[in-house]
């Protein structure tokens, strides 16, 4: 069954962005206690990580706009098993972000609520409790909480940025601490703060999981990142400079928990207040990335098992919401036990899953970047290298980015001794599942070119659809389309919509006498179109009903604007109906016997 698609771009950007920019809140305190008066020296080094990575999630998810990300990308590039440990990674991360920014989110509410320790966990529990109940309802849902909880945590920590600089910062406490570690610290913490820097960082590839529920997915993931990337390198360097610069590393690292609100709460005039504020700001954004867990890893299993690398009935939706309940309901409760782990070690281990994953991502796009495919954007700082006769493309931020990946992931595993064991166990058990579920699965992974059937919107050339039955009087209306074709250089689609009976499959072949009738009025209208001077076909699509033929047809075919007839004088839900489903203008014409009007909108 397909996922619904209801996301539009700040969703998409929502998604992302609160997804990464929480990591902050946890990442500061932990950092801090390693990389000492260097901590945002370290977040720079992180920085690099995040942006060659996201930049690669930006290439290959305008290319291959499906649910899966990285597993998607390894399978294209190396084949089923990479696939498989992509994003075997990436349950292990998604699981441990649902868990992290659930605790630590009820730490920062604890501030506000000061509740005995034991509640506090019951307060993290029922955040999991709730978001797997908003998920199962269905992802638009959860997309509106995304937003709202976003835009009105940024506005706060922007608050508190402004205050702390005017009123507490002081660059040569900044400066005189970075020397302290220059002149005693230990490079052998700073490199271990270094690989844990990646958790600031975690989470862009929430985007890409979302692809399939998506509007216009191969022009909204790219945009979204480019934006996220932006956005959320200048919070974590601006919050780790001021907080460092404000009380001192030591602060933070003593409130791992809590970090922020520890330096809100020495801002002089402002600082109890900033205390319930910030408190209230920790919470909301680790419910958002908890929340961005648990899409994320529901994804990733949906894409698995849908590609028989996991039991099929793990890709089961609801008949109903059209998610995956069964594997939302599976993270959350593996998610449940993990609250009463340390934050230190689910850290270390958050980090790890995603550094697995990341590292395949770089590699997959070094690899498919020699392969052919389309897609809306393409990173800068390519060279051409020639070899045995052979022009080879080498994308620099993909080789930075593997580079920087392999780095942290043995920064963070060599020093601690449980991380290592839970990666290795993970690995083990997940490579265990993988062989096992391939000896006795009788299911058939989907076929290549149905599960990357959206990657062919722009492939396709681009065109401007005519959706509605064009009558004698309204000729005019291709004077219209002509205009518009011209003006978007491209060639103009006529579409008839052939309704199927639901004893029929939708996949199946149309018939010759459920096209005849279409085929006649075909003939009519290429005489209309002699002397247009335009490139004109006519395309017969197969749907249940008019309005979801016209909806698809738009989600899988490179459609620059949609012209749609109503009548005058009423409004046409039809109309109203494809216009909330798709991120596409639209053009609607009134019919009228003798003359006809036209509006736009976009």
């Amino acid at each position: 069954m397909k996922l619904n698609r209801n996301l539009n771009f700040f969703s998409v950007f929502s998604m992302g962005f609160a997804d990464v920019g929480a990591d902050i809140f946890i990442a500061l305190g932990v950092i801090a206690a390693y990389a000492a008066g260097l901590t945002p020296l370290a977040f720079v080094i992180g920085a690099i990580l995040y942006v060659c990575t996201a930049l690669a999630y930006a290439e290959l998810g305008s290319a291959f706009p499906v649910a899966g990300g990285a597993a998607t990308f390894a399978r294209k590039a190396f084949g089923r098993f990479w696939s498989f440990v992509a994003g075997w990674g990436l349950i292990l991360a998604y699981v441990l972000d649902i868990a992290l920014f659930s605790i630590v989110g009820a730490f920062y509410l604890n501030q506000v609520l000061h509740l005995e320790v034991q509640y506090v966990y019951m307060v993290g529990a029922t955040v999991i409790l709730g978001l797997m109940i908003i998920n199962m309802l269905g992802i638009a849902g959860s997309a509106i909480l995304n937003n709202v909880l976003m835009v009105f945590s940024t506005f706060l920590i922007i608050i508190i940025s402004i205050l702390a600089y005017f009123l507490l910062f002081d660059p040569a406490f900044l400066f005189a601490q970075a020397q302290t570690f220059l002149d005693h610290g230990s490079w052998a913490n700073f490199a271990y703060a270094v690989g844990l820097s990646s958790i600031a960082f975690i989470g862009i590839e929430s985007i890409t999981q979302a692809a399939e529920e998506t509007k216009r997915p191969s022009h909204t993931i790219p945009a979204a990142i480019k934006v996220v990337i932006m956005l959320v390198v200048i919070f974590c360097l601006l919050i780790s400079v001021l907080s460092v610069g404000s009380v001192g590393w030591g602060v933070l690292a003593d409130n791992k928990e809590n970090a922020l609100v520890a330096f809100a709460a020495q801002i002089p005039t402002y600082g109890n207040a900033l205390v319930l504020v910030t408190g209230i700001t920790g919470f909301l954004v680790c419910v958002v990335s908890a929340n961005s867990g648990v899409i994320g890893a529901s994804r990733v299993m949906y894409s698995l098992s849908r590609n028989n690398l996991l039991p099929r009935a793990l890709s089961w939706t609801h008949p109903k919401y059209k998610t995956p309940w069964i594997t939302i309901f599976i993270f959350c409760a593996l998610a449940l036990p993990l609250l009463v782990v340390k934050i230190d070690i689910l850290s270390g281990i958050y980090a790890l899953g995603a550094l697995i994953a990341y590292i395949l991502i770089n590699l997959s796009f070094i690899q498919l970047k020699n392969a052919k495919y389309d897609t809306m954007y393409k990173v800068p700082l390519v060279i051409h290298m020639n070899f045995r006769n052979n022009d080879y493309k080498i994308p620099i931020t993909g080789v930075i980015g593997f580079v920087a990946c392999v780095f942290s992931l043995l920064a963070v595993v060599l020093p601690q001794r449980m991380t290592l064991i839970v990666g290795v166990s993970w690995v083990t058990i997940g490579i265990a599942i993988y062989y096992i579920n391939g000896r006795y699965s009788k299911g058939q992974p989907v076929p290549e070119e149905e599960s990357l059937i959206v990657s062919d919107v722009d492939k396709r050339d681009p065109t401007i659809l005519i959706a509605f039955k064009l009558r004698p009087h309204e000729r005019h209306i291709i004077d219209i389309a002509s205009d518009l074709a011209k003006e978007y250089k491209c060639g103009v689609t006529i579409l008839h919509v052939i309704e199927t009976p639901m004893i029929m499959p939708i996949w199946e072949k149309l018939t010759d006498e459920m096209t005849l009738e279409k085929k006649r009025e075909m003939e009519i209208l290429e005489e209309w179109l002699k002397g247009t001077g335009i490139d004109v076909s006519i395309e017969f699509h197969p749907a249940r009903d008019a309005v979801s033929g016209i909806i698809d047809y738009i989600e899988t075919h490179n459609v620059k604007v949609v012209i749609l007839g109503e009548l005058e004088g009423k409004s046409s839900p039809t109309v109203e109906q494809i216009r909330s489903s798709v991120d596409v203008p639209i053009l609607t014409v009134r019919n009228v016997l003798v003359s006809s009007s036209v509006s736009a909108s976009g």
